[in-house]
């Protein structure tokens, strides 16, 4: 006759044990899937709202921009270093999120800035916009800048 005196029989896993733990690594997964698509719709929104579209603003010569600012009070706004000067109208500037996964986009719409100076570092480029709206992107240390938009 056997006896075990008290050594304890090996147990089985029940079926549920095996799956709960894998169910919530599902759900952890999904989760952070969901989140992440919510994000990415949120960029692209963002990014839409910023969308650029249109002929180039007509750039001009250092004596055109003089000439056709003279006596003329300029506004300034300022958006990550780079400075753009009008004579008239409203600004309203932000970033723009890079959809390529780079740093996000500094952007400014301009309502009615008739003239336009957009000084990045020691550069600057003169724009003649006679009264139209205008979009203004910085990428690549260079402006952008299109009609309407």
């Amino acid at each position: 006759m056997s006896s075990d005196f008290g050594a304890k029989k090996p147990r089985r896993s029940s079926p549920v044990a095996m799956i709960v733990p894998v169910l919530v690594v599902v759900l952890i997964i999904g989760a952070g899937g969901a989140m992440w698509m919510v994000q990415q719709k949120s960029k692209a929104a963002e990014a839409a709202s910023w969308h650029m579209s249109g002929p180039p603003c007509p750039v001009a010569s250092p004596s055109e921009f003089a000439a056709a600012t003279s006596g003329s009070e300029a506004h300034t706004v300022e958006i990550d270093g780079v400075k753009m000067a009008r004579t008239s109208g409203e600004a309203n500037c932000g970033e723009a999120p890079n959809l390529s996964g780079g740093a996000a986009i500094p952007v400014c719409k301009f309502t009615d800035p008739t003239t336009l100076d957009v000084t990045i570092g020691a550069g600057h480029v003169y724009y003649l916009t006679r009264s139209a709206p205008v979009t203004v992107s910085i990428a690549g240390g260079k402006p952008n800048c299109v009609l309407g938009g």
